[in-house]
């Protein structure tokens, strides 16, 4: 199985974009995944159904964009579900606490992503998450401090895998 995946956030969801995407290799395609942004939840995995790749749920952006009915955990397991039978990758970061919106905090919201992780597990589903802060390694320690002390039903479910300094 192939766990890389190649993404990238598109800064529009139009005809072209849609045409170009589709128009890439097969061998190319088999890795690349559409990371949800600024557009409309609704708009986006309609995008992404177009094109026929796997998006990559974007915790931060899905909160900011408050879509109703707001349903997260529900989002982001029908959005796995477009994986094709690959692993999903979601991507979690926290708002800085500067309040700079689209600014990263240096800290991963634990209760958040505990949450999730425990709502996904009832779904039997199993995912990769991308950490994105500032505080990068330090981030990743505190995040799990706190999953081994509030989810411990979790800590089998942590490892740290690959670390790109980076983010």
């Amino acid at each position: 199985e192939f766990r890389r995946v190649l993404f990238r956030s598109i800064p529009s969801i139009d005809a072209s974009t849609a045409a170009a995407l589709r128009l890439l290799d097969p061998a190319i395609r088999q890795f690349l995944a559409i990371e949800h942004t600024h557009q409309s939840p609704d708009a986006f995995i309609t995008f992404i159904d177009t094109v026929n790749l796997p998006p990559i749920f974007d915790w931060l952006h899905y909160h900011l964009a408050h879509p109703w009915p707001y349903q997260p955990a529900t989002t982001l397991y029908e959005w796995g579900q477009r994986w094709y039978g690959r692993r999903p990758l979601w991507h979690m970061s926290t708002q800085s606490e500067l309040g700079s919106t689209g600014q990263h905090g240096t800290r991963i919201d634990s209760a958040v992503l505990i949450w999730l992780l425990r709502s996904l597990r009832a779904h039997g589903m199993q995912t990769d998450v991308e950490l994105e802060t500032p505080a990068g390694i330090t981030a990743f320690q505190r995040l799990c401090q706190d999953i081994h002390m509030h989810a411990p039903d979790l800590h089998a479910y942590i490892t740290q895998g690959e670390f790109d300094a980076a983010n």
